[in-house]
């Protein structure tokens, strides 16, 4: 089991997003070929509201580099001025092909709201 590693995330409103991670464990990078990365933004871990939910697979968490365990959160200029919000939490979960789900990063979120419209 590895621990979650806390990475806080601040977000532009009305700016292009593009956070990258590299995964390695014991100095080798962690193949991600065969995973769905799926991670939510919420105003509190129990909240049900649910400010962005975000996946490789509706492309908001894109896999540059799967052989070398990189990915990243995109989001578009248009996609971070409809978030309304001061403060939230996410976490960022790996889900494997065979059932196994692993937390890998978690944290707090502040939007800097936008100012030049």
């Amino acid at each position: 089991m590895i621990e979650p590693l806390k990475d806080d995330l601040l977000i532009y409103q009305g700016s292009t997003y593009d956070k990258r991670w590299s995964w390695n464990a014991d100095g080798q990078p962690v193949d991600i070929s065969s995973a769905v990365i799926k991670a939510q933004v919420r105003p509190t871990a129990r909240a049900p509201l649910l400010f962005l939910d975000m996946s490789s697979e509706n492309g908001q968490i894109v896999i540059h580099d799967a052989a070398a365990g990189i990915f990243g959160i995109a989001l578009s200029a248009n996609q971070t001025s409809a978030l309304n919000f001061s403060k939230a939490v996410y976490d960022l979960e790996v889900h494997w092909a065979t059932g196994r789900v692993q937390r890998l990063i978690y944290g707090d979120v502040v939007l800097s709201i936008e100012v030049t419209r």
